[in-house]
C-alpha cells in the first residue's frame, strides 16, 4: 500500500533545504575568523589519461552550450510545469515568503508543539538526566519548537499562538543553542523552558523578549538538531 507522505516530514525537509543554500556561506565567514595554520602539502597523484572515445563524449568548453548566467537558471524559471502547477517547496527556498498552508496544515503545527512537551519534561526534571545526555535530546526539541514557531509566525491562515510567534521562536531557538553544553545555566534555562511550554499548551501567559527583526533562518533552524529529528522517523 502506498504510503501517504507525512506533511511535517516535508516541512523540515524545506527548512533543511534552504539550510543547505544559507550553510556554506555561513561557514565561509565563520572560517575567516580561525587563527592562520601552516598549511600542509600533499603529493598528488598525475592526471589520468583518458582515450580518444572518451573525451569525445564531452564538449571541449561546456559553457558555450550553455550560455549566459548560472546553469539550469533560465530553464528552470521558463519551463512552466504540467497542469500551471507550481512547487511549493522551492518557493519558499528561493523567497521565505511562500503559502506554508500548501506543506503542512494549521492543526499538525499545533500537534508538533504539543508533542514536544513530554519529552522536554523528561530529560528536564533533574540536573543529573539532563548532563547525562538529557541535554542532547533537549537541544533536538527546542530547535524543532524554534522552527515550528517560525513556520507560525508566517502561517498564511489563521493557527494557535501566532501572535507571540517571534518571541517563542527567541526563546526556544536561544535553549535549543545553549543545551550544545550540560551545565548548571543550560539547565536551568532547559528547565524554565519546559514549564514554558507546559504553561503555554495549558492557555498561559509567559513572558517573552522582543524578537530581533534580522533574525535569519540559518540563525533559527540549526542543521544538526533537525538532521537527528528526521532520522527518528
Amino acid at each position: 500500500m502506498k504510503q501517504t507522505p507525512d506533511p511535517f516530514l516535508s516541512l523540515l525537509s524545506a527548512c533543511v533545504a534552504a539550510l543547505a543554500i544559507i550553510g556554506p556561506a555561513a561557514i565561509s565567514m565563520a572560517a575567516k575568523t580561525r587563527s592562520e595554520k601552516k598549511p600542509r602539502t600533499f603529493k598528488t597523484a598525475p592526471p589520468p589519461k583518458f582515450t580518444p572515445e572518451v573525451t569525445a563524449t564531452f564538449f571541449d568548453d561546456a559553457r558555450q552550450k550553455l550560455g549566459p548566467g548560472q546553469p539550469g537558471g533560465v530553464i528552470a524559471a521558463a519551463t512552466p510545469k504540467p497542469g500551471g502547477a507550481s512547487d511549493e517547496g522551492d518557493a519558499i527556498a528561493a523567497t521565505g515568503d511562500a503559502a506554508w498552508s500548501k506543506l503542512i496544515a494549521a492543526s499538525t503545527l499545533e500537534d508538533e508543539v504539543k508533542a514536544q512537551k513530554d519529552s522536554l519534561a523528561e530529560v528536564t526534571k533533574t540536573p543529573s538526566v539532563f548532563k547525562g545526555g538529557g541535554n542532547n535530546v533537549a537541544r533536538v526539541h527546542y530547535t524543532e519548537l524554534a522552527m515550528l514557531f517560525g513556520v507560525i509566525s508566517q502561517f498564511d491562515g489563521e493557527v494557535r499562538w501566532k501572535k507571540d510567534a517571534l518571541g517563542l521562536r527567541e526563546i526556544f531557538r536561544r535553549a535549543g543553542g545553549n543545551c550544545k553544553v550540560g551545565t548548571d545555566n543550560s539547565y536551568k534555562e532547559a528547565h524554565q523552558r519546559s514549564d514554558d511550554l507546559a504553561q503555554l499548551i495549558t492557555g498561559g501567559k509567559i513572558e517573552l523578549p522582543k524578537p530581533d527583526p534580522d533574525t535569519k533562518w540559518s540563525d533559527v533552524a540549526n542543521r544538526a538538531p533537525l538532521m537527528t529529528r528526521m532520522g527518528k522517523e
